[in-house]
């Protein structure tokens, strides 16, 4: 089952550290060298260096080779929308009818 990473998650989107620390770590839980993973992605290994030192931002094509070889999927979709003010009284008054229910049971 492959891994997945989420656009959404603005913690390693924006910053390439992030993201590639992500790639090695990954990469030596899979017993790769940045060889093995050149070779199996495409990407020089010079380019994979400097992609898991965070000194390239990563093009999306060039992102999408070396997560692929990783068994990583990207996942890509719509940030979720806030909720209304009429949705956020709603969960809390579920949240709350949870909890009392669970003091009553016990």
């Amino acid at each position: 089952m492959a891994a997945t990473l989420d656009m959404n998650d603005e913690n390693w989107v924006n910053n390439p550290f992030v993201l590639g620390q992500r790639v090695r770590a990954k990469r030596k839980a899979l017993g790769l060298t940045q060889a093995d993973l050149s070779e199996k992605s495409g990407v020089t290994s010079r380019h994979i260096s400097d992609i898991e030192n965070g000194l390239k931002n990563v093009g999306a094509y060039t992102l999408f080779k070396v997560l692929n070889s990783l068994d990583v999927a990207l996942y890509i979709g719509s940030k979720p929308q806030p909720l209304t003010h009429e949705e956020l009284e709603l969960e809390r008054e579920k949240e709350f009818l949870s909890l009392q229910g669970e003091r009553q049971s016990k």
